[in-house]
């Protein structure tokens, strides 16, 4: 392996005494954990080679989690392959049957060329030593919900730990100089922030949420806000802190859209907004919002749809009751119409989960069946 350095080797040496791997596995399991740990070890940050097209297809070390087709950035257009690890730095797996949409695994992210689908990019998300938390991510573009047409393309990763509270993290991704780029853009709290896009596709509007614990204040009561701005200028975006709120200001969380968040403050800190048009965003217009619509990006075209925000009053013939959480009022109905889409990302959809509050949309889930991508052969190997 190229730049493979020899403390390593030896962090290699010492890993496999400490868990007697020597002693009780076989050449051929030894070896693909070898294989997997030196991948682990010395993956490569930016443009890859494309010999490395053989590795990450190798299906014992990693499990294709998406693949999509005819990304536009640019102009130019990419195939996007998303792995999840089926280790953890101890040589655990990640199985199955424990984890079926493997949430807890890393991910490396991979762009290819739909000609010859050979890696040009790659990019690993790691987590740090034995923290496993529930990652989530999506591709999706300001203002298009279609991969395949114009527009800016952002990466966001949701990491969480199966409670309340969560954080995200965005990318703008380009194609500059024969080269993909992900650019980190900037990382907020997962539930109480609030983005919305121009018109323009050049401006970007975050609203984080101050939850102030030393007043009592729940996740859906009032809260002040940090208001910052992006601006896209020469290809790359230029961070402008607003300011904060003097006042406390609905949550999306009470059924108020961003457009009237925003409106909202207009109204009440006038000066606050002097530097922004809010009718780039249509705030004003009476238009529907174009607000955060990272779901409906990327997961639009393969999938029964339902969007947080919307309106939604449930039916006996689609929707099934499922409970009534006791804190948040929330109601959680299984959809049981007929799924326009059966597939999500190419895998078979199973269960479709709705939380509704005062008529809106508050959670959705989609189960998705697994694909069997390991031959009986490397199953006896690794267990």
């Amino acid at each position: 392996m190229r730049g493979l350095k020899l403390s390593y080797i030896f962090e290699l040496c010492v890993t496999l005494a400490t868990v007697k791997i020597l002693s009780t596995m076989s050449k051929i399991r030894l070896l693909l954990l070898t294989i997997y740990f030196l991948t682990f070890l010395t993956l490569p940050k930016a443009q890859t080679p494309n010999q490395l097209k053989s590795l990450f297809a190798d299906k014992t070390l990693y499990k294709t989690d998406t693949v999509i087709k005819n990304v536009l950035i640019d102009g130019t257009k990419f195939s996007i392959k998303v792995l999840r690890d089926r280790f953890d730095e101890h040589l655990d797996k990640f199985t199955e049957e424990d984890e079926p949409s493997f949430t807890q695994a890393p991910i490396t992210v991979v762009f290819t060329r739909p000609t010859d689908d050979n890696p040009i990019y790659i990019k690993r998300f790691d987590f740090e030593p034995n923290d496993y938390p529930y990652l989530n991510y999506s591709f999706y573009k300001g203002q298009e919900q279609n991969l395949s047409n114009p527009g800016k393309l952002y990466l966001l990763l949701n990491k969480g730990y199966g409670g309340s509270g969560s954080t995200s993290s965005r990318y703008f991704i380009d194609f500059k100089d024969r080269e993909i780029n992900l650019n980190p853009l900037f990382t907020s709290s997962g539930e109480l922030s609030y983005i919305v896009y121009n018109r323009n596709d050049n401006e970007i509007i975050a609203l984080d949420g101050i939850w102030n614990m030393d007043e009592n204040e729940s996740h859906f009561a009032n809260h002040k806000y940090i208001i910052t701005r992006y601006v896209n200028s020469k290809g790359s975006f230029d961070k402008e802190e607003i300011g904060q709120t003097k006042f406390k200001h609905s949550s999306l969380d009470e059924n108020k859209t961003i457009s009237q968040i925003l409106s909202d403050i207009k109204v009440k800190e006038p000066s606050l907004l002097t530097r922004i048009n809010l009718s780039d965003y249509d705030i004003l217009s009476g238009k529907k919002d174009i607000t955060d619509i990272t779901d409906k990006n990327s997961n639009a075209s393969n999938s029964q749809i339902f969007y947080l925000g919307d309106d939604l009053i449930p039916d006996t013939k689609n929707f099934k009751l499922i409970g009534i959480s006791s804190q948040t009022n929330v109601h959680s109905y299984q959809y049981i119409g007929e799924y326009k889409n059966k597939y999500y990302y190419g895998r078979q959809i199973g269960d479709i989960i709705v939380g509704i509050k005062n008529g809106k949309i508050v959670t959705t889930i989609y189960n998705v069946i697994p694909e069997k991508t390991m031959s009986e052969f490397q199953v006896m190997l690794l267990n």
